[in-house]
């Protein structure tokens, strides 16, 4: 069975944006910077779901240091004309604070099951 995992590391590239969906679901939206994949920069559109979207929301800014996991996708798109692709990755794997600063989240704000990796 083939699977579609993919783990990075990489920097905030704006602050994050959380958003509270219909029927209470959570998510949090960011853009994250992953340098050295094949000599260049990778700029990947990340959401996180959950108790781990209102951490991310409330700990991460623009330049925070991360590590994602999830399953990795691409979308085009067209804008003013021309087709182009997102890279975008559903991080339900998991999200790391690499900051010091940022790895202070209480047990009631993580959760028992909220793709933190602490």
């Amino acid at each position: 069975m083939d699977t579609n995992v993919f783990t990075c590391t990489g920097r905030l590239g704006k602050d994050p944006e959380v958003r509270h969906l219909d029927g209470g679901k959570v998510v949090c939206n960011f853009s994250m910077a992953v340098s050295g994949f094949r000599d260049s920069t990778l700029w990947l559109r990340v959401a996180v779901w959950g108790k781990a979207a209102e951490a991310c929301g409330e700990f991460l800014h623009k330049g925070s240091r991360v590590c994602a996991s999830g399953e990795l996708s691409t979308r085009e798109y067209e804008s003013n004309g021309q087709k182009r692709t997102s890279v975008e990755l559903d991080a339900r794997g998991g999200v790391t604070f690499l900051d010091p600063k940022d790895t202070t989240v209480s047990s009631e704000q993580r959760g028992a099951d909220d793709g933190l990796g602490f």
